[in-house]
């Protein structure tokens, strides 16, 4: 009887291993470390295996995130990732950030409606939706601010008359920034409005 050496026992093993992984004559499938018969699919996101009784949709990181794409095409969320905004200092509160976004706009936006968003303030996707008709100015209530529940504009026969506003009412617009918005086209018409850095605080 000749003798094998190591090697081509060690190529024969390795042979009926990988007869033994497969299933008529297709390579067998393991999930989890397990071998499985059931029906694989490939993930158009990220190329990988898996069983789809057990990775509903939704399941895979790289897939986009659908709830994400609908905010930022029914609102302006999107458009805010491609403005770049000017470092400042605590002192300003927030003017040369809100001035250099109406520069941006003036030189990329042509139509739409703007809308200042603090970013520590909490949104309804409604909102956005109630603002799109804005022809000159909108402007609605805002909850939990100023010290009141509502903080809101007082309307008379369709006309706003006043404001009912605790935070500095003396103000000439005791209004709140989530308060209201401006048709673009309307704003473009003062191309010289921007905020001041000299303006007393809430005006």
């Amino acid at each position: 009887m000749p003798h094998r050496r190591p090697a081509d026992f060690q190529g024969e093993m390795e042979e009926e291993k990988r007869k033994a992984q497969t299933v008529h004559g297709f390579p067998q499938l393991f999930l989890d470390g397990k071998p499985t018969n059931a029906k694989i699919g490939t993930c158009r996101y990220c190329s990988e295996c898996y069983d789809p009784t057990s990775n509903p949709k939704g399941s895979c990181v790289k897939a986009p995130d659908r709830i994400k794409r609908t905010i930022e095409t029914v609102t302006c969320v999107g458009c805010a990732g491609c403005i770049q905004y000017h470092c400042s200092n605590e002192d300003d509160n927030g003017v040369n950030q809100r001035n250099t976004a109406l520069e941006w706009i003036r030189k990329n936006v042509e139509s739409g409606i703007l809308y200042f968003a603090d970013d520590d303030n909490t949104y309804d996707v409604e909102v956005f939706h109630e603002m799109r008709p804005t022809q000159r100015v909108s402007v609605w209530p805002v909850g939990l601010v100023g010290g009141l529940l509502v903080e809101s504009p007082i309307i008379d026969n369709g006309k706003i008359v006043g404001f009912n506003s605790m935070w500095n009412a003396k103000r000439p617009f005791p209004i709140d920034m989530a308060g209201f918005a401006v048709n673009i086209n309307h704003w473009m018409n003062y191309p010289n409005s921007k905020f001041q850095n000299d303006a007393p605080v809430s005006f």
